[in-house]
């Protein structure tokens, strides 16, 4: 099995786990035959029938097939119980042809899906535990690699899926600025941050850039990301808060303190940064300072929105591995802090800060 094949399967099963949409629209149906069959004088059959073709819909729109021939031959390898795609749409098909309305049986079928499917996603979250620890990008099987002695990967992932080459060019540019802001720091503002190419059907960009720079990046990176930890702890309290009538409006005054733990933190990385790096004109530190705290700010947004990066210090940088490895654990903590919280859409920073320049 080629490893590239291997990675393009477990990503689609990797976003199917993450958005649940999927074992959702399963359950809903195994809800409604179960409520049906509990209830035989009453009428579900405009819902069952709307909640089926739904869930047909998302098979035939999400068809795994859709990756090629050779992704999908090793998918069949995984999905060998058929709950994605056309497979499992087609089982729907025959399933409610020859149970008709016997709406238990269909409710236990529908059950045993859903369950396999659970499993399986279930699978998929511990193996990325372990996965993740591994730069993605050295693994896969490309007949021309691209080898990067100091920089990084960018992996657009969650809501930042590229989807289109306008999206391409937008996040290219935004990553840009935010890393020549570190070049600026770094006293390299002159050299040349070289995109290797978003690889073939993995959303994964690398970059390419001098060490002290990457140094600096990861520094910046690990102080702003720290800041999540106690954004989540005040977004959960906003949800607990939510359904409560009060006379004060302490939803936008928790969002205002937010924002003051964004600043604040940014504000203190910026510092730091500026001391243990710049050495350049003294006249230009207000400028560098300014573009460093939006850069900040952009990382920040580009992580809580189900972006990661994975950086490459050079070979033997004991320093540069440790760095790499909190970011790594960052990450990782994200992902699980998202996935165990419920979260009102936020505004995109890296858009404010894009439309204000």
């Amino acid at each position: 099995m080629e490893v590239q094949l291997f990675i393009q399967v477990m990503n689609f099963l990797r976003q199917e786990s993450e958005r649940q949409l999927l074992l959702k629209k399963y359950t809903e149906l195994e809800g409604l035959l179960k409520d049906a069959s509990a209830n035989p004088d009453s009428n579900f059959s405009d819902e069952i029938f709307g909640s089926k073709e739904r869930l047909k819909s998302y098979l035939l729109h999400n068809n795994p097939s859709k990756m090629g021939e050779d992704a999908f031959c090793v998918f069949k390898k995984f999905d060998t119980n058929d709950v994605f795609g056309e497979p499992a749409a087609n089982f729907i098909d025959f399933l409610f042809k020859a149970k008709s309305n016997d709406y238990l049986s269909l409710s236990n079928a529908i059950g045993v899906k859903s369950k396999m499917l659970s499993k399986q996603m279930n699978a998929v979250s511990q193996f990325y535990e372990v996965f993740e620890q591994v730069i993605i990008a050295d693994l896969i099987d490309n007949p021309e690699p691209v080898s990067l002695n100091s920089g990084l990967y960018l992996f657009f992932e969650g809501d930042l899926t590229v989807k289109n080459i306008s999206e391409l060019e937008r996040y290219t540019r935004i990553w840009n600025g935010i890393l020549q802001s570190f070049a600026e720091l770094s006293g390299c503002e002159n050299q040349a941050l070289e995109f290797t190419g978003l690889q073939e059907k993995s959303n994964i960009l690398g970059v390419s850039m001098e060490e002290s720079t990457l140094d600096a990046f990861m520094r910046g990176s690990l102080g702003i990301l720290s800041s999540l930890y106690i954004i989540e702890k005040i977004r959960k309290i906003q949800l607990d808060l939510s359904p409560l009538i009060l006379s004060n409006d302490y939803y936008q005054m928790l969002e205002e303190e937010i924002d003051g733990v964004i600043d604040n933190t940014a504000a203190a990385v910026v510092e730091e940064l500026i001391a243990n790096y710049y050495k350049s004109d003294p006249a230009d530190v207000e400028t560098v300072a300014e573009n460093l705290n939006r850069s900040l700010k952009q990382i920040l947004n580009f992580a809580d929105k189900g972006g990661r990066f994975e950086c490459m210090p050079i070979a033997g940088s004991l320093e540069g591995e440790a760095l790499n490895k909190g970011l790594a654990d960052s990450f990782l903590n994200i992902r699980r802090s998202h996935q165990n919280s419920v979260r009102e859409p936020k505004q995109d920073v890296a858009v404010e800060t894009e439309m204000a320049q």
